[in-house]
C-alpha cells in the first residue's frame, strides 16, 4: 500500500502503531518497502495484530501518513486510482484446531 509522506524519515523504516481504537487495543506493524520523493509517497508492507474497524487506515492517518486514495481518513491523499489495498496473507486463530489457519497468496498474484 502507499501512504502520503516519508514515514521512514519520521517514524523509522519499520515500526509499530499501537494507539487504542474505539477503546480497544489495536496493533499495526509496518515496514517501508520504498520511498518516492518526487511523488511524496511511501510504499509499505503492513501486518495487523488485531482487527479493528478500518484499523490500518485509521492508524496511518492518525500518525500523519494517510493511505493514498482513502476517501474517509486523512487529508491530501486523493488519488485518481482510488483506494487500492490488497491482502497477500491472512492468519486466523482456530480454537478447535488449536493452531492458526493461514492463507497466503503469491505476491505476483496481486500485482506486486
Amino acid at each position: 500500500m502507499q501512504v502520503v509522506g516519508d514515514i521512514g524519515a519520521r517514524l523509522g523504516a519499520q515500526g509499530r502503531l499501537d494507539q487504542p481504537l474505539d477503546g480497544k487495543a489495536a496493533v499495526t506493524e509496518y515496514r517501508v518497502l520504498d520511498w518516492d520523493a518526487a511523488a511524496n509517497r511511501s510504499t509499505l508492507a503492513v501486518r495487523i495484530q488485531t482487527g479493528r474497524l478500518h484499523q490500518i487506515r485509521r492508524h496511518l492517518a492518525d500518525a500523519g501518513f494517510p493511505v493514498l486514495g482513502d476517501p474517509r481518513y486523512g487529508q491530501g491523499n486523493k488519488s485518481a486510482e482510488g483506494l487500492r489495498l490488497a491482502a497477500v496473507g491472512l492468519t486466523f486463530s482456530c480454537p478447535r484446531r488449536k493452531q492458526p489457519v493461514e492463507y497466503q497468496l503469491d505476491a505476483a498474484d496481486v500485482g506486486f
